[in-house]
């Protein structure tokens, strides 16, 4: 299978609103031009707003279409998660995956310390939680372990053998 140019999203930054709006658009726009391709989205992108993605994640819920995403650099925070949505999730050799705990408006800080600063946060951390352990083979408790305080970096191979990764490929004409 040859990755479709047409039917592709790169998303090569960080996520914001705006962003989000033009990639749950273009979602939509695919799925009602064919039902039958998939929709690919390349992923190179340190994460950020955490309700943009949820933007973009509405969009993929209500898509018809097999959804792969491959990561071409990085996917961290949000862009991990994004990766985690599809039900093929690619990864290019060299990439990486990156999960944390979510910290709200609170960048410099823990998850219990930003739950003063934000209201939303916790609910931002049951759904970031919530979306892992749906696509991985980790227990709450050593995901748990793995993010609090810290980064969870992973090799593909460490997110094929946990399950975040389906396929390691190392060009676009294995996919």
């Amino acid at each position: 299978m040859a990755i479709d140019k047409d039917r592709t999203i790169t998303i090569n930054g960080d996520f914001t609103m705006e962003l989000s709006g033009v990639i749950a658009k273009s979602i939509i726009e695919l799925s009602a031009s064919s039902t039958i391709e998939p929709i690919y989205i390349l992923i190179n992108s340190n994460g950020g707003n955490i309700r943009a993605l949820r933007t973009i994640m509405a969009a993929l819920k209500n898509s018809t279409c097999k959804i792969i995403t491959i990561t071409i650099g990085v996917a961290r925070s949000s862009g991990a998660i994004l990766f985690l949505l599809g039900e093929e999730r690619l990864m290019f050799q060299d990439s990486e995956l990156l999960f944390h705990e979510p910290r709200g408006t609170c960048t410099n800080c823990t998850y219990l310390e930003s739950l003063e600063f934000s209201s939303g946060c916790k609910e931002d951390y049951n759904f970031v939680i919530d979306e892992i352990l749906k696509k991985t083979n980790l227990t709450k408790k050593k995901l748990k372990s793995k993010i609090t305080n810290k980064h969870y970096v992973l090799t593909p191979e460490e997110a094929v053998i946990i399950g975040a990764a389906t396929h390691i490929i190392t060009d676009f004409s294995q996919i």
